[in-house]
């Protein structure tokens, strides 16, 4: 793998917050520069997250990944923070967003996208999408990602509207981490059926539907995401007819334009999941709303 020069910062604490000042260059594989000064980084992904840094012009820093606008980075004194990806340039954009992966694709989170000339809420519409729709993307720039359709068209899409695929799974491959399958992850799941949901809960004493499968893997040692839309953002890309036992399925409800539902695909067209407040955690068939409402799969387990 190739791998570019990243330059890292020293801290110095003033007034509570870290300036970064430029100390050496050492190898990265992703990075951002700051394109404006006393651009804020936030312990989340909000204005409202507490203030942890501040960088400015032409800084450089690690990134990790993306949310609604906001880039998720890495400070030199490996500390993890959000700022807002208008303030940032990611570098090599391609390979930003999918290097080392199989395959650069993506799909649309929502119905009715627009797909405008340029990275602009002005800019002229060349295209409406629809959800799931397939895309390649070529670059990003200020929270927009540069697509191109099936045909051949290119434009910019906003970022909140784009699920990047890490790679693509093949049908029928035995995935496994330090021994554990899908199967094994499925039937822990069982264990859990009828317990209450908890807006925000992570425990046997209430789950909301991301809390859920976070507690599942993370009982074999898997940490994933903790929001349903940023566990639909990451692991590996699973087509609808690929599914296979321990996959995360992932769903658009209540007229949502992107994830906010998550549960664990056990097999037959079935999965399980917090549901809601009324059922806790139930098993549901793939079809009807689940089916109208259907987004995208990950799988978390690899070879």
């Amino acid at each position: 793998m190739n791998k570019r020069y990243q330059r890292f910062f020293y801290g110095v604490l003033v007034f509570g917050l870290t300036i970064f000042a430029p100390l050496k260059y050492v190898y990265a594989d992703n990075y951002a520069i700051i394109t404006g000064n006393n651009v804020n980084v936030r312990s989340g992904a909000g204005l409202n997250s507490k203030i942890i840094a501040s960088l400015n012009k032409n800084d450089r820093v690690i990134y990790l990944g993306y949310s609604n606008g906001w880039y998720r980075i890495r400070l030199t004194n490996g500390k993890e923070g959000w700022i807002y990806g208008k303030y940032a340039k990611i570098q090599n954009p391609v390979e930003s967003v999918s290097r080392g992966v199989i395959e650069r694709k993506a799909f649309i989170k929502a119905s009715n996208v627009n797909m405008r000339s340029d990275s602009s809420i002005k800019s002229k519409v060349i295209a409406t999408l629809e959800k799931g729709q397939p895309v390649i993307v070529k670059g990003q720039r200020d929270g927009w990602f540069n697509v191109v359709l099936s045909d051949g068209r290119a434009g910019w899409v906003y970022g909140t509207y784009v699920s990047i695929s890490i790679e693509t799974a093949s049908r029928g491959s035995v995935e496994r981490v330090n021994g554990v399958n899908g199967q094994k992850i499925v039937e822990y799941a069982k264990n859990f059926l009828g317990t209450r949901y908890v807006y925000g809960g992570s425990s046997p004493s209430g789950f909301d539907c991301s809390g859920f499968t976070s507690y599942v893997y993370r009982h074999f040692g898997i940490s994933l995401p903790r929001t349903a839309d940023e566990q639909g953002s990451h692991g590996i890309y699973v087509s609808r007819n690929d599914l296979i036992p321990g996959d995360l399925v992932f769903f658009a409800t209540n007229g949502s334009r992107g994830i906010n539902h998550a549960g664990i695909y056990i097999g037959d067209n079935h999965f399980i999941h917090s549901s809601s407040a009324r059922k806790g955690v139930i098993i549901s068939e793939l079809s009807g709303y689940y089916n109208e409402t259907y987004v995208t799969a990950r799988r978390y387990l690899k070879d």
